[in-house]
Formats: C-alpha cells, sequence, structure tokens
C-alpha cells in the first residue's frame, strides 16, 4: 500500500558457508519476510539475495530447492508410513539412510518403541504423533538429504529441551560445511549460533556473536 514501511528494509549481512546464524525478533520484526527472502518465496523491491556469490533470481528454482532444507514450525506431514514421510521423493530410499537422519535428530528412539517402527503408518496431516514428534520426522525429512543450506524457522517449539539442544549440537558438530539458519525465540538455542541477528520493525538492531545478542536479551532480574 502506498506510503506503508517496507517489512525489511536495509538489512544487509554475509552468512559464512558453514555457520549457524540465529534470527531473533518480535512478531512482525521482518523475520518471516528474512525467511521468504532466503528461499526465494518473496523477491526483493531492491537489493539483492546472493547465494554463493549467484544473484538468487538467476538460480533455476529446482536447482535451489535441491539445496535447500526448509522446516518450518507448521509440520506438512502426509499419509503413510514414518519412512515414506522422511524420503519423500528421494531416490535413494534405504533404510540406512532413514535411520542416520533419524538418530541424528533424535528421532529414532521414540520410532523403537512403536509396535511398527518405521512402517507405523501416519493419518492425515501426521496423525497419530505428537506435535513434537512430527517435527522431529519433519526434521529428518530435510536432513536425509543432506542440504547445503538448512532453514529452521520456529522448527523445534514442539521439542523438549534435551532433545532441542541435542539436535542443536549434533548441527554444530557434524556441520561439513553445511549452513543453517535458526528462526527462534528461545535464548539457550540462540547462544548455541555462532552468530545472531536481531530484527526490530524490519530493521536490524543487532548483528553480533550471538551470545552477546542472547545475553543482550535475557530479561533483568527484578524487570
Amino acid at each position: 500500500a502506498a506510503g506503508k514501511p517496507p517489512a525489511l528494509a536495509e538489512v544487509s549481512l554475509d552468512i559464512a558457508p558453514g555457520t549457524m546464524l540465529g534470527v531473533v525478533g518480535a512478531p512482525g520484526s521482518g523475520k518471516s519476510t528474512f525467511v521468504k527472502l532466503l528461499l526465494g518465496l518473496e523477491t526483493a523491491e531492491e537489493g539483492r539475495v546472493l547465494v554463493d556469490d549467484v544473484d538468487l533470481r538467476r538460480l533455476r528454482p529446482a536447482d535451489y530447492r535441491a539445496r535447500l532444507g526448509v522446516v518450518p514450525q507448521e509440520v506438512q506431514l502426509f499419509q503413510g508410513t514414518i519412512a515414506d514421510n522422511i524420503v519423500m521423493g528421494m531416490p535413494d530410499r534405504s533404510a540406512e539412510r532413514i535411520v542416520a537422519a533419524a538418530r541424528f535428530v533424535g528421532l529414532h528412539e521414540v520410532v523403537q518403541r512403536l509396535p511398527d517402527g518405521y512402517e507405523t503408518m501416519l493419518g492425515e496431516r501426521g496423525s497419530g504423533l505428537s506435535a513434537g514428534q512430527r517435527q522431529l520426522v519433519a526434521l529428518a525429512r530435510a536432513v536425509v538429504r543432506n542440504p547445503r543450506l538448512l532453514v529452521l524457522d520456529e522448527a523445534t517449539s514442539a521439542l523438549d529441551t534435551a532433545t532441542e539442544t541435542q539436535l542443536l549440537a549434533n548441527l554444530k558438530r557434524a556441520g561439513s560445511g553445511r549452513t543453517v539458519v535458526l528462526v527462534t525465540h528461545r535464548l539457550p538455542l540462540l547462544a548455541m549460533c555462532d552468530r545472531a541477528l536481531l530484527l526490530q520493525h524490519g530493521r536490524v538492531l543487532r548483528l553480533g556473536p550471538a551470545a552477546e545478542v542472547a545475553a543482550m536479551l535475557q530479561p533483568r532480574p527484578g524487570a
């Protein structure tokens, strides 16, 4: 609309390959727009999004998506087995690959407790699993493709703290060049990242070491 301020303005940063960037901000701060620009779902009215020094607008969407792993807060699962949901659309459907991805995100122990294991049938939208378990399936689906860029958009909100912390520790330990963008409101998770981007009203309020940004956001005693 005429005169409406942009959702994001004057946001300029480099995300080094193989690092983990935390993104934080209040509702309406521009986090969703930042993610959509990064994923190529929206195009900037001004400025550019570069991926390995190539303008995102010049990349074939299918090629770029093949390098991406994306897990939104609202998980999209389908009717079928847990294994089917993890390797959806992949030519390599080996049990070894499925189990490796599940172990990595903390899903394997959950599946082992189910009578039918990875062949457990899920209902529409993944019914039959808890919200946290559905998030774990979606996370396994993302990492099984070994993406170059992994975007987690409040994707661990339904997990318990121990599972969440272990997942991030695994991502840092076994990054192997994978870049991670983590949108979260949880300060302990933010502090585990390498750098953090704090957005406010569509602008960068702070960009720096994640532990410093997390400490800055800690509520003061008595506040």
